[in-house]
This record gives structure tokens, C-alpha cells and sequence, in this order.
């Protein structure tokens, strides 16, 4: 029996309505939603917001062994809300499962993989008669997605599970965000005020009495003169921290030099596995990760696996079934602090089950580093490709180190995003030095 595999990749910037996300964030997606391609074997049915680029298609089926003929891609009928996403309307149109059916060619589906499962997954496997093939169908049909990566829940949830959390707390009005920023500068601390959703930091800001010229894991640091100023931005920003007064705000204490860290678990009826650990580099936004952290002292390991899989065990409870990434910061000191969760397949996801697993071997973290670094900037994904393997940086097998693009060209940006698979950190390191420099400025597009 077939799998069927969805790219239904989304911003939950907006709380899944994607009729305000931008044309340039919306195509970023889109391009971002062909990342589904990675978990394909044979056979597999894959559903995707817009046609794959073949070439790419191409490159990650050979990488990784699958027979590209046997796939079965379906692109859904555009629908009014948008072309570059997923949405419940195109995939239970009438048009939209009638081509679903015709790919599946009257097989039952044996399992539903998607990379962000909510209520319009949920809403398609009911229609095609296999809601036992979506992994927690009951949770996401009600909505439950939103809980599984809204920041408000999971600080519910890690506080009711007995998990370290930042001194702060959940503000579901003006006045009670003002008493907790409040609080926290009169006790000397700068302050990160976070969207409900939102990742990468793109959705945090930080707020300080002292100037923090580059903070980390924010788009941007707002240097107050005196807590007399926190009425005026709140004025300002009050709108886009709450999606126009729609969801709340998480108010919590910033800690600068913090290492962003992260454990991942499988959640079934059974159990919540671990699976892997990394480390986040922020500059002063997501931009590179490595897989497993490197140095991260034993300690602060077993601490962080310990919390992960309590609040891992909590969103079983729930019903949520899938990846959960639990996201932490370790301090100077060694403490870890769970800084929130995100119930769907991450880039890192990709990066250790697929890269990882299936392209190195199932010993990869024992002996190997991967580092992925975004916004490589490139003429083309022929060109990147042809460049590294003229620079002998390509992954080879034999060796079982090299770079692997793993995510296509964005015209947006004339970017790709890849991974570097070297013996340990370092190697990686110096190895994406190179890349970098593959290309001039006469090579650039822009």
C-alpha cells in the first residue's frame, strides 16, 4: 500500500490563516514545501503545492536511491485563497481528490506523512477513508495543530509537567503584558516578547534599559531610555505581538549569551522517543544549526532529554502524535530552560532522518558532524551543483562527507540551503568557509 507524502508547508505566523502572509514569505514557503521529497521511497504519492523543479527532484531522488518514475506527484487545483500552500479547499475539492484518486489508482493509503499535520490533513484523510493512516487524526481534526506550536500552550503545558521555564509568563492583554515587562526590567533583566506563532526567531523582539546592539534569537533589540518609554511601545508594537488582538504574547526574561539548543521526539500511542539533538546558531535570526550539538557537555544532555521527554509525554496526553522539537537554551551556569515547542517536522527533522539516517548511516552522530547553513547565494541550483562538484565539495559516498543542497534555488533571494557533512564541527566549519566562497560578485545574479 502506498504512503502519501504533503508539503504542506505553512507560516503559523498567522495562526494557519495564510490570506495575510506576503507574496515573498508565500513563495519562500512554497519553495520550502518541496522539502517533503526528502522522506520519499518508491511508490510514494506526494502532494505539493506547486510543481517540484525536476532538476531538483531529481538530484535528492538519485542522492538517496529512490526510483523517480515510480512517484506519483500531484499538484491540487489552485483554489481562491492562495496557489503556494496547501489549503483545506484545494485539497478536498471535488477536482482536487479526483486527481488524489486517480495517483492512488484504488490502493488504500498505508500512511499519511505530511510536514506540518493540521485539521485540513486531517480533513483529506477522512475523505479518502483512511483517517487511521494520520498518525493523532482525532487531535488535528479538532484544531490541535495550533496547540502544538503555539507558545501560549507550551508554556501551559512545560509549567504543568514541572519543566524549567524563563521567569515570565503569558499575557492575554495590554495590561497584563505591561505588569510582566514591568516587572522583569525593574529586576534588572532585558526582556524578549515573543508572538504566539511564529519561529526563528522572526516573531521575538527584545526590550532592554541598556542597548543590546545584537541580540540573538530576535529580529531586533529596542532600547528603552526609562520604563516611563514602555507605554509608547507597547502602543506601537501591541498590533503585530498580537496579530491584530487575536492571539497572546509570551513575556519572558532575556538571556543574551544562551546557547539555543533542541531535542526531538517521536510521539506514538505508545511512547514519546527521543531522536535527536542540535544546537541553533542565531545571527542575530536562525541562519545555521548543527546536528548533534557540538560539545554539549553530558549533563546538560541528560537535563535536556529529561524535560524534552516530560513535556514529549505531556502532548501524548494530549493527543498530538508525531515530531515534537523541544526548544531550550543553556545557560552560563548549565541550567536549561525549555523555551517553547514545535509539533510538526522541522528542517532539522530533514536534515538528521534523511541526510542523517538514510544517506550516511543509522551511526551518523557517532562519527559525523552535519552543519546547515541558509542563503547561500547562487546564480542557479545547476550552478551550485556544478560548482561544487568542480571544487570537490559534493558528498561522496565513499567518504561519507561533502555538501548536499537541501533546499532548492529561492528566486527570491537567488539563495539555496545546504548541509555540510564533515568528521566533527570544526571541519564543518571550514568546509562551508569554502562554499561560500564558490561564487564572486561577477557570479551573482543580483
Amino acid at each position: 500500500m502506498p504512503r502519501l507524502l504533503l508539503g504542506d508547508l505553512y507560516p503559523h505566523d498567522f495562526g494557519g490563516d495564510v490570506a495575510p502572509i506576503s507574496d515573498t514569505m508565500a513563495r519562500s514557503a512554497a519553495a520550502g514545501s518541496q522539502a517533503i521529497v526528502w522522506y520519499a521511497e518508491s511508490g510514494d504519492v506526494i502532494v505539493l503545492p506547486q510543481a517540484p523543479d525536476p532538476e531538483f527532484l531529481a538530484y535528492r531522488t538519485t542522492l538517496l536511491g529512490v526510483d523517480r518514475e515510480s512517484l506519483r506527484i500531484v499538484v491540487p487545483p489552485i483554489a481562491e485563497a492562495s496557489p503556494y500552500f496547501l489549503t483545506r479547499d484545494r485539497l478536498t475539492s471535488a477536482a482536487g481528490l479526483a486527481e488524489l484518486r486517480d495517483a492512488l489508482a484504488g490502493r488504500t493509503v498505508d500512511r499519511i506523512v505530511a510536514l506540518m499535520p493540521d485539521a485540513a490533513i486531517a480533513a483529506l484523510a477522512t475523505e479518502l477513508g483512511c483517517p487511521e493512516a494520520l498518525p493523532g487524526h482525532q487531535f488535528f481534526s479538532q484544531g490541535g495543530a495550533l496547540l502544538a506550536n503555539g507558545k501560549a500552550c507550551f508554556r501551559a503545558v512545560a509549567a504543568g509537567v514541572g519543566a524549567p521555564l524563563p521567569p515570565g509568563g503569558v499575557a492575554r492583554g495590554r495590561a497584563d503584558a505591561r505588569a510582566l515587562v514591568m516587572e522583569l526590567l525593574e529586576q534588572g533583566h532585558p526582556v524578549i516578547l515573543k508572538r504566539d506563532f511564529g519561529g526563528g526567531g522572526m516573531g521575538s523582539e527584545v526590550v532592554a534599559l541598556e542597548a543590546i546592539p545584537h541580540p540573538v534569537g530576535a529580529q531586533r533589540a529596542v532600547h528603552l531610555p526609562s520604563t516611563d518609554h514602555l507605554d509608547d511601545y507597547l502602543d506601537e508594537r501591541w498590533d503585530w505581538l498580537t496579530n491584530g488582538d487575536r492571539f497572546p504574547v509570551v513575556v519572558e526574561r532575556y538571556y543574551h549569551r544562551a546557547r539555543a539548543i533542541f531535542a526531538e521526539f517521536e510521539i506514538t500511542d505508545e511512547a514519546a522517543t527521543f531522536e535527536e539533538h542540535g544546537e541553533i546558531i542565531h545571527a542575530p535570526i536562525a541562519f545555521a544549526e548543527f546536528i548533534p550539538a557540538p560539545d554539549l557537555p553530558p549533563d546538560a544532555l541528560d537535563r535536556l532529554v529529561t524535560i524534552g521527554q516530560a513535556l514529549a509525554e505531556g502532548m501524548r496526553m494530549m493527543g498530538y502524535r508525531g515530531v515534537v522539537s523541544a526548544d531550550a537554551i543553556l545557560l552560563d551556569d548549565g541550567e536549561v530552560l525549555l523555551t517553547e515547542w514545535n509539533g510538526r517536522m522541522t528542517a532539522s527533522t530533514t536534515i538528521y532522518r534523511n541526510l542523517g539516517r538514510r544517506l550516511i548511516g543509522p551511526d551518523f552522530s557517532r562519527c559525523r558532524a552535519l552543519g546547515e547553513f541558509v542563503g547561500w547565494r547562487v546564480p542557479s541550483f545547476p550552478a551550485a551543483v556544478a560548482r561544487l562538484d568542480e571544487a570537490g565539495l559534493h558528498y561522496d559516498p565513499a567518504t561519507r562527507t561533502g555538501v548536499v543542497i537541501v533546499k532548492g534555488f529561492n528566486p527570491e533571494d537567488s539563495t539555496v540551503r545546504y548541509c555540510v557533512i564533515a568528521e566533527n564541527t570544526e571541519a564543518a566549519t571550514q568546509m562551508s568557509s569554502r562554499v561560500e566562497g564558490l561564487f564572486g560578485p561577477k557570479d551573482q545574479v543580483r
